[in-house]
């Protein structure tokens, strides 16, 4: 008897990771809380999903999620990036800078800390004709 209720409480679970994974994966990431969540793709209470799912298996499905909705806009994101690309080409400042900031993960904010030199040591060289 008890493996048939861990059975239904598998399904329970498999189930409300569809559902999760359908939701999640058109929903903008951090647009929703876990309560909101909840609520709206599994019709339960945040303690409720909680009894189902830790929060790092929740984390793992929303990161699933997240790549299932870059793997979906990827095409239209290589076209935005290409023309981004041909515009800092043809000179356009702000796109240029925003290829910098995309592609080679440049902030403007960033403070480049210089390297420090190391310490230079003088002599003091005195030239003679003895041998």
């Amino acid at each position: 008897m008890d493996t048939v209720i861990f059975k239904s409480e598998d399904s329970k679970k498999e189930k409300y990771k569809n559902e999760l994974m359908e939701f999640w994966s058109i929903l903008p990431p951090g647009e929703l809380s876990r309560q909101e969540i909840a609520r709206q793709a599994l019709g339960i209470s945040k303690q409720a999903m909680y009894k189902h799912f830790t929060p790092e298996e929740l984390d793992e499905i929303e990161k699933q999620c997240l790549e299932i909705r870059r793997q979906r806009y990827s095409l239209k994101l290589m076209k935005v990036d290409d023309t981004v690309f041909r515009r800092a080409i043809a000179g356009n400042i702000p796109a240029a800078k925003l290829c910098y900031q995309r592609f080679e993960g440049w902030n403007p904010n960033q403070k480049i800390e210089k390297p420090r030199e190391e310490e230079v040591t003088t002599f003091s060289v005195r030239f003679t004709d003895e041998y």
